[in-house]
């Protein structure tokens, strides 16, 4: 198991941000019809669905001299068993130069999104409550089709894509020692914000923060984020850490979240060669 981290010291939140980030795959990697490879320097996961983050390289170590190869070889097996996928580096990434490689193969450069952690010991969790909102954790399979509403929509995702990823994030379980937990947002019944939790790598990992377009800029992201927090806090966990979209980043700044590194997301779509996604979703 995982030491906590209980301080924001540099090195040991950034390593905490890729761990976090890849213990989510391991979970997914429990539904039907998905492969996580760790092999040759790299780790990958594929499902065939249509999303660059349902078919994506998670992470890469590879001395220079065998870069080139290992990566053109990846890239063409994904280009033909993908309609879209997803390349991500990390800090610890190598070799230096793989965003260029990852040019050279046809990726473009999706988004760079900032890696941002939290003290759970000094922040300040409690807040005003939304009008006509209500908070429920997802506790048996009939909530998970709410979190997959709320993705769907949120997120812009196929319907698919949606499913697996609310499913995947339930895969483990429901209650207090389910590996990811997840609070539903309701407006009069309808459920419009969701948020997720792991303790994964020894911090609480916030993941899946949507809101649906009609219910933005109404403070339902702040409220299941912290609510998120919360859970992880409740856990014994002393950081909270996520990864930023340029929507999110100012709710995240408000809340407390100062920027530790910053994680590239490359991206190859079958259609175009230039996969337009937006992962402004928060």
């Amino acid at each position: 198991m995982t030491a906590l981290l209980t301080s924001l010291d540099p090195a040991g939140v950034v390593a905490a941000i890729e761990e976090s980030f890849r213990a989510v795959y391991d979970l997914w990697a429990l539904m039907p019809k998905s492969r996580l490879v760790a092999a040759n320097g790299m780790v990958h996961f594929h499902t065939g669905l249509p999303h660059p983050m349902a078919n994506v390289i998670l992470s890469t170590r590879l001395p220079m001299d065998d870069a080139d190869g290992a990566v053109s070889a990846l890239c063409r097996w994904y280009q033909a068993n993908s309609p879209s996928y997803g390349w991500v580096i990390g800090p610890s990434d190598s070799p230096t130069d793989l965003d260029g490689l990852l040019i050279a193969n046809g990726m473009t450069l999706g988004a760079s999104l900032p890696g941002m952690a939290i003290d759970l010991c000094t922040a300040r969790l409690k807040t005003r409550s939304v009008r006509g909102i209500t908070l429920q954790e997802v506790g048996d399979e009939t909530a998970v089709k709410d979190v997959v509403a709320v993705m769907e929509h949120g997120y812009g995702l196929d319907r698919s894509v949606a499913e697996f990823a609310a499913k995947g994030c339930c895969a483990g379980g429901f209650g207090p020692n389910a590996p990811i937990r997840t609070i539903v947002a309701y407006h009069r019944g309808e459920p419009v914000g969701c948020a997720s939790c792991t303790g994964a790598a020894g911090v609480a990992g916030i993941y899946c923060v949507a809101v649906v377009p009609k219910h933005r800029d109404k403070g339902i992201g702040t409220l299941v984020t912290k609510a998120a927090l919360q859970m992880g806090a409740d856990m014994g966990l002393s950081i909270g850490i996520l990864q930023a979209s340029s929507m999110g980043q100012p709710i995240y700044e408000r809340i407390g979240f100062t920027e530790f590194c910053r994680i590239g997301f490359y991206v190859w779509s079958r259609e175009t060669n230039r996969e337009a996604i937006s992962l402004d979703t928060r």
